[in-house]
């Protein structure tokens, strides 16, 4: 019986610290954390169990800021499911009320300066594979499809590692895309992608990204859409780069205004069998502003602030 006892414990004692483990082995988290400093980590269940992560910039604390990520726990790999970068704030702690979450923000002045921000879960900000707040109704389109079962481009958004977009044009993939189109102007901070097809024992087998690019719409501002000049200058790029593994990249944008994203492919690690180049996953993170964020009535369905908002503003 002691016996019997003794090795439940044990069986206890190493399953408990299991699934934080599997999160800081995860594809994603030490590439987007590597060069970050994490503030705080707060399990949470809204929606399934989540943890919920804090981190900041490094560098000059006079204009650093920082994020929160929340992961959920797929099938068998943890994923980022919702993120979001503070203009010039650092997430400092979390608490979490069924929904709500109540995150406490400090920017680094000559006098440091706190605010307190609410986000409900499903009103002001939802998980990326639900395709509802803050991004709305995401729907990819793609230069070309590879006429294989299951190959269409809403398999960047799916939150689904096996699945996949594979462009089918000639030649090597170079130049091919995934846009994403936005039903309003949304806000950025960052950009995830995992290059190739990740849901397969040999991950070699057909092309990857190599290098590309993070393409962005950006939507003038009102009165100003007659401007050519401003239309002229619309849009911003960034330049993306990945090594020869399966590994989930982040690309930091911090733009606002956004009407569509393209990732284009600019370079590809040739495949050992096949001349396709994949693309797995594209993760997208919120943008917020700390010193425009509502707290009474939100930031609106998709990320930027109501016109009841702007009112309350005046």
């Amino acid at each position: 019986m002691i016996r019997f006892i003794g090795m439940l414990f044990i069986l206890l004692f190493s399953l408990l610290p299991l699934g934080a483990q599997e999160l800081k082995q995860s594809l994603c988290f030490e590439n987007l954390f590597g060069p970050y400093i994490i503030t705080f980590e707060k399990k949470a269940d809204f929606a399934g169990d989540v943890v919920i992560i804090g981190f900041q910039y490094p560098g000059d604390e006079a204009e650093n800021s920082g994020g929160i990520v929340i992961f959920s726990r797929t099938e068998r790999l943890w994923m980022p499911a919702y993120g979001v970068i503070f203009s010039k704030y650092v997430p400092k702690d979390i608490k979490v009320d069924g929904r709500l979450i109540t995150v406490s923000l400090e920017q680094y002045t000559t006098m440091p300066v706190k605010k307190t921000i609410k986000m409900e879960y499903g009103k002001d900000f939802d998980f990326l594979k639900n395709g509802k707040t803050p991004f709305g109704e995401l729907k990819p389109e793609a230069s070309s499809l590879l006429k294989k079962e299951g190959i269409k481009a809403q398999n960047v958004i799916d939150f689904n590692f096996d699945t996949a977009w594979a462009e089918g044009a000639d030649g090597t993939g170079i130049d091919e895309s995934v846009v994403i189109k936005f039903k309003k102007a949304v806000n950025i901070g960052m950009v995830g992608v995992i290059p190739g097809l990740f849901g397969i024992p040999n991950y070699k087998d057909n092309n990857r990204v190599h290098r590309g690019k993070i393409k962005m719409q950006i939507e003038p501002p009102k009165g100003e859409e007659d401007n050519s000049l401003l239309f002229s200058i619309s849009e911003e790029e960034v330049d993306m780069s990945f090594p020869n593994r399966p590994v989930c990249s982040f690309f930091d944008v911090r733009q606002t205004q956004v009407k569509e994203l393209k990732i284009q492919i600019t370079s590809v690690y040739l495949g050992d069998k096949n001349d396709d180049a994949y693309i797995s996953e594209i993760f997208i993170f919120d943008f917020i502003d700390p010193e425009k964020y509502k707290q009474d009535t939100g930031k609106g369905k998709e990320g930027t602030p109501n016109e009841e908002d702007k009112k309350g503003e005046k």
